[in-house]
């Protein structure tokens, strides 16, 4: 089985449910990251008012908080190109969320916190 984590790269966090949906979200528009939990959602990728949540059967425990109206680009796999939606935030579950919220802020320039 091949596993495609969440990964902090040098210009975006990415997030990803395994092949089928990935977010890009962008280092610079981050203003907090913090561990939330939510678990009320009916679908993996759902689109609410100014959030995007990638949920794990149902749930996240991550919310990463951006300036307003930030795009973000999703990608489903099946569904072919890429789109960009305007957020003001963006929630996850991450098995550690500890060890996602210093890995997102050890990679921001003025580091923050939740």
């Amino acid at each position: 089985m091949n596993t495609r984590p969440h990964v902090v790269g040098p210009d975006a966090v990415v997030l990803r449910f395994a092949h089928s949906h990935e977010v890009r979200v962008p280092l610079a528009a981050i203003t907090g990251v913090a561990a939330v939990a939510r678990a009320d959602y009916k679908k993996t990728l759902q689109v609410e008012p100014l959030g995007l949540a990638l949920s794990c059967v149902g749930a996240t425990n991550m919310v990463i908080r951006l300036r307003s109206n930030t795009p973000v680009v999703v990608m489903r796999h099946r569904a072919g190109d890429p789109v960009e939606i305007e957020v003001d935030r963006v929630m996850f579950a991450a098995d550690d969320p500890r060890t996602a919220a210093r890995a997102i802020e050890d990679r921001l320039p003025d580091r923050i916190s939740g």
